[in-house]
């Protein structure tokens, strides 16, 4: 039995070169059986998806999402925290929702204009704010 990643490849008959996945924790490394690379899909920095080998992938500077799936079942696209309403742009309507949590950081319902991920909505989420704002996208 092969350990990849969360998956496990065996030799289900030799005679026909069948192969099944089974959990990880399910392999037996004693079994004998050499490792087998097993390709899924990685998000490169570009936002772009392609099929490769965990290695590769970070060698190229990309994210691996897991064996035996492929570029469809994967969004490589990050979220964008600064779009706020979730319209795919950042616009002056984003803009009227981080001003409500800015300063104090009370942002209405279902709002989270804490940017940096840092615990706060202070400053340094202003500046990213803005700087999404003006390039009208994600940052």
């Amino acid at each position: 039995m092969a350990v990849r990643g969360d998956v496990a490849v065996a030799v289900v008959a030799c005679v026909s070169a069948a192969f099944t996945a089974v959990p990880r924790a399910e392999a037996d490394p004693r079994d004998g059986v050499e490792a087998l690379p097993v390709q899924g899909p990685c998000c490169l920095p570009d936002r772009t998806c392609l099929i490769m080998y965990e290695p590769n992938c970070r060698d190229a500077g990309g994210t691996w999402r897991g064996p035996l799936l492929t570029c469809e079942d994967v969004d490589c696209v990050p979220p964008c925290p600064a779009d706020l309403d979730g319209s795919g742009a950042v616009d002056p309507d984003d803009l009227m929702m981080f001003l409500q949590c800015f300063p104090d950081g009370k942002c209405p319902k279902g709002v989270d204009g804490d940017l940096n991920d840092d615990g706060s909505v202070d400053d340094l989420d202003l500046e990213l704010f803005l700087e999404a704002l003006e390039q009208g996208e994600c940052f």
